[in-house]
């Protein structure tokens, strides 16, 4: 069952955490990265895609967020790997780094190996936006120093 899969990923993830990760009523799970990022991840609504998000936080209004919005566009537009593609969440009123990986044969490893470029990214553009600037989209290829990394598999490989 793709639940099943959800909470295998989650106990993966959380023993390199060294925190018990759980899915909430909603099948999601929210959780802060060691860098003090907020991690959301649930299974898209088909239940084909494992869904992860990280909220940057607000923009302020006025040319400056129209500014920030360019470079995020701009960035959504690299060739892969863009670690993470961002997204307005109108909800929120906050700027939304998210990935979609596909379901089949996906492990934690897959997912960590995916989260940690994701979380330097989005904590370059948080820092960026705190000071007021606006992040070159080439600043983005920086590793996650504070994050565990995903264990080497076979063959050295990742």
């Amino acid at each position: 069952m793709v639940t099943d899969q959800f909470s295998a990923i989650l106990d993966e993830i959380g023993g390199q955490f060294k925190i018990k990760l759980t899915p909430d009523a909603n099948n999601s799970c929210l959780f802060p990265l060691p860098n003090g990022l907020q991690v959301q991840m649930e299974m898209d609504k088909r239940r084909e895609f494992y869904v992860i998000g990280i909220d940057i936080g607000g923009i302020p209004a006025g040319r400056y967020r129209e500014d920030l919005f360019r470079q995020a566009l701009l960035s959504n537009g690299r060739k892969p790997p863009r670690n993470g593609i961002f997204a307005y969440s109108k909800q929120l009123d906050h700027l939304i780094l998210f990935e979609m990986l596909p379901v089949k044969n996906l492990t934690g490893n897959d997912v960590m190996a995916t989260l940690n470029p994701m979380a330097a990214k989005a904590l370059t553009w948080k820092e960026a936006i705190e000071k007021g600037d606006i992040p070159p989209v080439e600043v983005e290829a920086v590793s996650g120093k504070d994050l565990p990394k995903a264990p080497m598999g076979m063959f050295g490989m990742r």
